[in-house]
């Protein structure tokens, strides 16, 4: 909680048009990455240029710069869906072998 006549530290305030690691930007936030993470979707979301690449986030300075980084995103997205959904083929197959592979002992030794 912030104290009466003391403004919180923003993640728009302590972002520039130079990049900062999430691990910055949390430390200068007081908070953990994760945070940060779920910060910068919800400026995206509420419309923020906040740009991400290998270096860390930075604010775009031009339109080109924040469509090339939603194509990027956009092309990440649809590589994880990709790979989902072999994942998810997998564990089917795995299933479908499980539920026909016979459970040993396949008789009761007992009688």
């Amino acid at each position: 909680m912030v104290a009466p006549g003391v403004s919180a530290v923003t993640l728009l305030d302590v972002l520039s048009t130079s990049p900062q690691t999430k691990r910055e930007l949390a430390a200068r936030l007081g908070c953990e990455p994760r945070e940060v993470e779920a910060l910068v979707q919800s400026y995206r979301l509420a419309g923020a240029a906040i740009l991400s690449d290998g270096d860390g986030y930075r604010l775009g300075a031009s339109a080109a710069e924040v469509d090339a980084c939603a194509q990027r995103l956009r092309q990440r997205a649809i590589h994880q869906l990709v790979t989902a959904r072999a994942l998810r083929q997998t564990a089917r197959r795995w299933q479908a072998r499980e539920a026909v592979r016979p459970q040993w002992p396949a008789w009761d030794v007992a009688s």
